[in-house]
């Protein structure tokens, strides 16, 4: 993620900063689905967008088994969008 990962130049002109909630799933397959994200207080579309751009570019995962079998399994992670020396 972080190799991926591109401050949005609205929110770096703007000065925004924020943390990112995101939530998604890994298919029985391997694929990521079900992703939303939103920003804690205000909406800062511009970080919830850069979100779904790293998340959404993430490699084929493996899945979570139960019994030996792929299952569908939801994650939960943030990011801390902070600007450094500005």
């Amino acid at each position: 993620v972080s190799r991926n990962f591109r401050y949005p130049q609205e929110a770096y002109d703007n000065l925004d900063t924020g943390m990112v909630f995101i939530v998604f799933s890994v298919d029985g397959n391997g694929n990521i689905t079900n992703l939303t994200t939103h920003t804690e207080g205000n909406p800062i579309p511009s970080l919830e967008d850069e979100a779904k751009r790293l998340f959404s570019s993430l490699p084929h995962m493996q899945p979570g088994e139960t019994s030996g079998k792929p299952v569908e399994t939801r994650f939960s992670m943030q990011m801390n969008f902070k600007l450094y020396g500005r």
